[in-house]
């Protein structure tokens, strides 16, 4: 067993411990078989993790890393809406376990970064690693959403390309994610503010649809159609890339 499948293991059985209760899990219906509990899905990307450490492979721990990010998300929301449910006056023990089980699984991802850097060094001996940064994920997770949103309305959808504009800006998150694993500083920084500009033309192009006609009749279309633009503009200055962009002009000396 890994490192991180152990730590994983370690906050699970400490979060039963301290609430009392078993880990919340999310409840799925299933044919045949009728309601069925869902596994978080972070222990087998957590071994993909551990494998690329103990491989020394810089490029597929960023891959695995950016797959533990777009799972841990949607289960951290899970989770957060779990301990919503208690009171805490009354039930202090378990809300406090809940906010420590979801800082534990944020912190995993900090020590990764930790790693990844350091095998960078490892592999790049006088050279400085780049610091991990999961916008990859992020961007894969906001197109997932808006495919999700946009898919009772195919006919706006191909009249406007929302989900194509946004494909620049995915392509140049996953150039800056390779560059940055090989500590290609240069291309890290070419890509990460090309992302910039790209990420402000796919939220730029949903204005159109916000102001057709036709559209404005589709409330739950239009929702979406907002939902994704803001989160696009997000994206695009989100203080922790503008940092790295910082970081990387720094280092390109």
């Amino acid at each position: 067993m890994g490192k991180y499948v152990k730590a994983w293991d370690v906050i699970k059985k400490k979060f039963e411990t301290d609430a009392g209760i078993k880990r919340p899990k999310e409840s799925v219906r299933k044919a045949i078989i009728g309601t069925v509990q869902k596994s978080s899905g972070l222990t087998p990307v957590l071994q993909e993790v551990d494998n690329a450490l103990e491989k020394k492979e810089r490029a597929t721990l960023e891959k695995a890393m950016n797959k533990y990010h777009s799972v841990q998300e949607p289960y951290v929301a899970f989770v957060r809406k779990e301990m919503n449910t208690y009171d805490a006056g009354v039930d202090e023990d378990i809300v406090l376990a809940f906010a420590t089980f979801m800082r534990e699984m944020l912190k995993l991802e900090d020590a990764m970064s930790v790693d990844a850097k350091a095998l960078q060094e490892t592999k790049n001996p006088g050279a400085a690693g780049i610091k991990w940064l999961f916008l990859e994920a992020d961007v894969k997770g906001t197109i997932e959403k808006a495919k999700k949103d946009f898919a009772a309305f195919p006919t706006l959808e191909k009249k406007f390309k929302l989900i194509d504009n946004a494909g620049p800006a995915l392509k140049a998150a996953q150039e800056y994610t390779k560059a940055a694993a090989r500590t290609e500083v240069k291309n890290a920084l070419r890509a990460l503010k090309e992302f910039q500009v790209k990420a402000r033309v796919g939220a730029n192009a949903c204005d159109a649809a916000l102001k057709d006609t036709e559209a404005k009749t589709k409330t739950k279309y239009i929702e979406g159609v907002t939902s994704f633009k803001a989160a696009m503009n997000s994206l695009s200055t989100a203080f922790r890339t503008t940092e790295q962009i910082k970081n990387l002009e720094a280092m390109d000396v």
